[in-house]
């Protein structure tokens, strides 16, 4: 028997160590990642990652969303958590590592109540909803992340179209498990999806989004002749025709079905062990450190601080009359401030936010460490999904950089987006927001694909929240007093969204009760906050992460401030928050502290 102990005492035994030690590690993760991808193949072409040659990321295939899948994903993430577990000490010491054990205890513990929808970095307590499931991930999926460009990708276009009345029938499997079991989305949920599947249902289906997608795709595939692209849309016509629209018809009809089982009350503290279920969501989206009652008291003394810095903001602006939320409202209604709701206002709209893209790399390059060079594209959010989108969201582009980064505004009403509130969506969304936090982890190598797969909310949104403090502390409103109106609304709704979560998920908050409190705090739009209502609804806990993460920065910097004095660098803070990419604020704050620790003994050392 060899003593490895004698060998690691050698000249280079200590090196075979640790190269025995990475390559245990490395072994792990791809066991990892081979697991994840094959388990969601519609998560691969999303990034592209056969165009990496990754041979485990099959361009055909569909995630399967059955009852039993989500039992043996179960099972695979206990044994991947244990795999993780069993490495070295010193393994498990590494970054890499403790981010993947981060995200697989809290999957474990999540996915242990067995309902909802639970992947990498996302929980939801139904199974499907007006936001996401199959049956409409299928459609964002073969529109605008199945790209065509040659024969192959043609080909699993097809195929994958060929299998979306499967896949329907899977999230309707899933959906009535889960009704067994007293899980069901409330009534106004299942409105939203007869909504949003009413065009997918249709019997005229030239207008069908799968086919008003195809076309825009087979325009643009320059490697493909047209008597293919023909046959193609032919075959694809057939299949809408006979097999999907029906599929979607039925997908629709089960849906009316359910709604007598649906109740009202949207929180999930009246689902099974509801109230434990949320404290897990808080872990697994925001923190570990606090608990809803704490959330809730910490986001009405914000709500409470931004109003004060409003009312003088407000009244500077001869805005006197009414509470702040009142003439909020009003600023928002004022003729200068709005563009038409026709398509000659929303391409104005839109012109007038690409138009801050270079003020907003300009702030970039004063306060990060080096430049976001690659592209970024601000689109409108494809009518098809405007009722059941976000407001407005990023999404990275491909890792092969073939894809740019991409901005998405939702114009289902212009009303929604006053012109004062743009330059801050910019710097959220864009630069130096989420456009700068996927940019910089994406050009580093050796991280490990399992771990880029990781959706950290708390750290993602955090930093795209606190983006839109940098940029009033740059003084880029200081010409423009309704743009840092604008910012400060902004951090009023991120303040206001503790409150409603915990308000719904824990305390029992109707609906109704959600919205007016929204509504009367912010002045945003009635119809824009019972479409965030909604979103909280059905997506507990992620809504938290975004004033968490932003004031977790903001008392590092503080801290940096403070224990480095005139030797502090913003950008360089900024690098350290940026470059280690996603992961939780437990080692945001630990790599801080060490940046702090290593600048003091250069300055000792001077």
């Amino acid at each position: 028997m060899l003593d490895n102990t004698a060998s690691a005492q050698q000249p280079g035994g200590q090196d075979a160590l640790q190269r025995d030690t990475r390559r245990m590690v490395e072994l792990t993760f791809d066991r990892l990642a081979t697991r994840e991808i094959q388990r969601s193949p519609q998560w691969a072409s999303r990034i592209d990652l056969s165009r990496l040659g990754f041979a485990a990321a099959p361009g055909d295939a569909l995630d399967d969303r059955s009852p039993a899948a989500l039992d043996r994903a179960r099972l695979d993430w206990i044994e991947g958590l244990a795999e993780l577990e069993a490495l070295p000490a010193e393994a498990r010491a590494t970054r890499d590592v403790r981010i993947a054990l981060y995200s697989y205890t809290h999957l474990v513990d999540v996915a242990g109540y067995g309902y909802g929808h639970v992947e990498l970095g996302l929980a939801r307590p139904y199974s499907i909803d007006h936001m996401r499931g199959g049956w409409l991930d299928l459609i964002d999926l073969l529109g605008e992340r199945h790209m065509i460009d040659r024969e192959r990708d043609l080909v699993n276009w097809l195929s994958r179209l060929e299998r979306v009345p499967e896949k329907l029938e899977e999230d309707l499997r899933r959906l009535r498990f889960d009704a067994e079991n007293g899980v069901v989305p409330p009534a106004p949920i299942l409105d939203l999806i007869l909504v949003t599947s009413a065009p997918l249902a249709a019997e005229e289906i030239e207008s069908h989004p799968l086919l008003v997608l195809l076309d825009r795709q087979l325009a643009g595939a320059s490697g493909i002749d047209g008597g293919r692209k023909a046959q193609a849309r032919a075959r694809a016509v057939r299949l809408v025709r006979e097999e999907i629209a029906p599929a979607y018809r039925d997908f629709r009809a089960d849906i009316e079905a359910l709604r007598p089982a649906a109740g009202l009350g949207p929180g999930v503290w009246a689902l099974p062990d509801g109230d434990r279920f949320y404290e897990s969501l808080i872990g697994f989206y925001a923190t570990d450190q606090l608990d809803a009652d704490a959330l809730h008291a910490e986001g009405e003394a914000e709500v409470l601080a931004i109003e004060a810095e409003l009312d003088a903001a407000l009244k500077a602006q001869g805005l006197i009359e009414g509470s702040v939320g009142e003439r909020l409202a009003a600023l928002s209604a004022q003729a200068d401030q709005l563009y038409g709701d026709d398509e000659a206002g929303r391409a104005e709209l839109l012109a007038a936010l690409r138009a801050g893209l270079d003020g907003a790399r300009a702030l970039s390059a004063e306060i990060l460490p080096r430049e976001v060079s690659a592209p970024i594209a601000i689109l409108p959010v494809p009518e098809y999904l405007a009722t059941s989108a976000p407001s407005a969201y990023y999404r990275a582009g491909s890792i092969d950089g073939s894809r740019p980064g991409q901005l998405y505004i939702n114009l289902r009403s212009t009303a929604e987006w006053p012109a004062y509130t743009l330059p801050t969506l910019m710097f959220h969304e864009g630069l130096p927001g989420h456009h700068a936090d996927s940019a910089y982890p994406r050009e580093r190598r050796r991280v490990p694909l399992v771990n880029r797969m990781v959706w950290m909310s708390a750290y993602t949104e955090g930093w795209a929240t606190y983006a839109e403090d940098l940029a009033d502390e740059a003084g880029l409103y200081a010409e423009d007093p309704l743009a840092r109106i604008g910012y400060l609304q902004s951090v009023l709704f991120r303040a206001a969204r503790l409150v409603v979560d915990t308000g719904i998920h824990a305390r029992g908050w109707s609906r109704e009760q959600a919205v007016d409190y929204l509504v009367d705090k912010t002045g945003l739009p009635r119809s824009m906050m019972e479409a965030e209502v909604d979103r909280y609804i059905v997506w507990p806990g992620q809504a938290l992460t975004y004033l968490t993460g932003r004031n977790t920065i903001r008392t590092l910097r503080t801290q940096a401030r403070a224990a480095l004095g005139e030797d502090f660098d913003l950008a360089a803070f900024h690098g350290v928050i940026l470059e280690a990419g996603p992961r939780p604020l437990d080692l945001v704050e630990e790599d801080v502290f060490a940046w702090i620790s290593r600048e003091v003994a250069k300055r000792q050392a001077r």
